[in-house]
């Protein structure tokens, strides 16, 4: 029923009145690992760890948070190798400018985005940058990595691809208005994906921003609701993307459950049974679920 490669950890779901039960079992880390640290308009930060090569993606919220994080994982920032940006939202750079001061790491990004780094952190020394130019993977510390377009109210906001030295595929695609052909061209070559579940639409149409934030975030520049986050979900289980976490969850627009709720439904009118697929959430404020394979 599991994909062999996913033998380490295995996640199922049981839907009992809608209500989203998951279980976890482990039996011992593989090579490619990796979790959020938080995940959120308040601050976003994914750790990817194959071997001795460790990641950042994007650093939200501030050093201290980021650091305190890292040593929960028995990791220091000093042993980073390098920190990849989505997009220039302070929630994704806010501890970028002081990390960059204290440690000497490349920072990686599409030209336009990094362009737009600088002029927000003016005092970022431009020797830290690295463009990511071009369509293609990179080889980066030997793991391969793919930037992507994704579309949302920024210059060149951008989802990744890793692959890890055992060939596992980790896709990250958050902060977008609609799954396009190039977002879900990336994803569907993942072993693991990591989607935007932003907002219940009932509950930011009936919620307190006002109505020009509102039409922002359901724009297709905007963030992906719940009910698209699910059919992009069961489109992906189609193309044999079978394990998933849903981040980027609204505080204001959005609960847990609804999230979890919204995507296992539709898996199972689908047809697709518990067991099958694998649905996990990332925490706001607090480190997910470490995921290996």
């Amino acid at each position: 029923m599991y994909p062999q490669y996913y033998t380490s950890l295995i996640y199922y779901y049981q839907v009992i009145n809608c209500v989203i039960i998951i279980k976890k079992y482990s039996k011992g880390a593989i090579k490619l690992n990796f979790c959020t640290l938080f995940s959120g308009s308040s601050g976003n930060c994914v750790y990817i760890q194959d071997g001795n090569v460790r990641f950042l993606v994007d650093a939200g919220k501030n050093m201290k948070a980021v650091a305190s994080a890292l040593q929960s994982l028995d990791t220091r920032l000093e042993d980073i190798n390098g920190i990849f940006i989505t997009h220039e939202h302070s929630d994704h750079i806010s501890a970028l400018g002081v990390i960059a001061k204290r440690y000497n790491m490349p920072i990686f990004g599409r030209r336009a985005t990094l362009e737009a780094v600088c002029d927000k952190i003016n005092d970022i020394m431009p020797d830290r940058l690295t463009v990511l130019d071009g369509d293609g993977t990179f080889d980066i510390f030997g793991i391969g990595v793919t930037p992507f377009k994704t579309p949302h109210d920024t210059p060149d906001s951008s989802g990744y691809v890793f692959t890890g030295s055992s060939e596992k595929t980790l896709a990250i695609a958050t902060d977008l208005g609609v799954a396009t052909d190039e977002v879900f061209h990336h994803l569907c070559k993942a072993d693991f994906a990591i989607v935007e579940s932003n907002h219940d639409i009932e509950m930011l149409k009936n919620g307190p921003y006002p109505w020009y934030l509102k039409n922002r975030v359901i724009s297709d520049h905007g963030h992906l609701s719940n009910d698209a986050c699910a059919d992009l979900v069961c489109r992906l289980t189609e193309h044999g993307v079978l394990h998933f976490l849903l981040a980027h969850l609204s505080a204001n627009n959005n609960t847990e459950k609804l999230a979890l709720n919204t995507t296992c439904c539709k898996l199972l009118e689908k047809g697709i049974k518990p067991g099958e697929t694998t649905v996990n959430l990332a925490p706001r404020s607090n480190i997910s679920t470490i995921f290996d394979f």
